[in-house]
Order: structure tokens, then sequence, then C-alpha cells
């Protein structure tokens, strides 16, 4: 009997030792893949905050450029680039004999070299007043100081094209 309450102490006593050696030593420390250089030492909480390195800098953008009424077009800042990845648009019919296939085009410059877009909306309800949409992926490049901008319109619609990504340091 005795002895086996000298086994539980001992295993309480191992356990809580373990515990305090687990909580005083949280840094961590790094592989030194160069011997003759110092070592590195990171400190903080553990587990390590993870963090995407090409995410810095980079800040969300939206903006909504229409064909009637507003305007159809923005200007990039001078010191940002502009990355675009979805576009959606929303048009309405203003005639009887529009297509399923209503589109814009959206201009952008990239290297230089203006690139335009095709954006396709498809039938939501048809008819005269009615509405047609699109969501795209894309992955559109835009040159900093530069004009994004609608540059085809299919004649029987007025549309809002909303852009989206993120702009980054040029």
């Amino acid at each position: 009997m005795r002895f086996k309450q000298s086994l539980s102490a001992g295993v309480f006593v191992c356990l809580i030792v373990v515990a305090l050696i687990a909580v005083q030593y949280r840094d961590a420390q790094a592989q030194n893949s160069k011997p003759t250089s110092a070592p590195v030492t990171i400190v903080g909480p553990l587990p390590l905050p993870i963090t995407d390195a090409g995410d810095a800098g980079r800040t969300p953008f939206q903006a909504r450029i229409s064909t009637n009424p507003g305007p159809n077009q923005f200007q990039l800042p001078s010191d940002r680039r502009l990355t675009i990845e979805t576009l959606t648009l929303l048009c309405q019919s203003v005639i009887s004999t529009i297509t399923p296939g209503t589109f814009i085009g959206l201009t952008v410059t990239a290297d230089g070299v203006q690139v335009s877009h095709t954006v396709t909306a498809l039938s939501l309800t048809g008819a005269i007043g009615g509405y047609y949409g699109s969501t795209t992926s894309v992955r559109l490049y835009a040159d900093p100081g530069t004009n994004v901008m609608i540059d085809r319109v299919f004649a029987g619609a007025n549309c809002a094209l909303t852009v989206s990504g993120f702009l980054s340091p040029a």
C-alpha cells in the first residue's frame, strides 16, 4: 500500500516538473544552417503566428463604374498597381430587343499596353426593364496612374460594373 502511495506521489511530482518546464521555456530556436553564424532565437508566443509575406502592402480595393448615369472610369493612384480579381456586372435593358449576350468592355493598361476584357451578362428576368448580370473571376493588372474604364457597351442597356481586387505598391 505504501509503495502505491509513493508511486502516485512520484508520478504527480514528475507531471508538475514537466508542466513547469513546458510553461517556463516557451521560446523557440531556429535551426542554424551556417555553423559559423550566430544562432537565431525566436521569442514570442507559441505556436508562432503565421502571416503571408505576399500580402505586405496590399490594400483591398473595390470601385463601381457605370454606363449611365455615373462615371465610366476611374484613375489609379500614381504609386499603386491594381490587381483585379473579380468583375460583377449588372445591366438593365432599355429596349425590347436586347439579347442574353449583353456585354461591356473593360480596358486597363498593363506594362504600357492597353488590354481590353469583355464581360458578358446573362438574362436574369428578360424583356424591357429586365435585368442581366454576371460575376467573373479574372486576373487583370492595371499600371499606376492609369485609367480603368468601360470602353464598349451594348447599346440596349444601362450597366454598372463593380471592380474588386487589391492595390499594391508600384
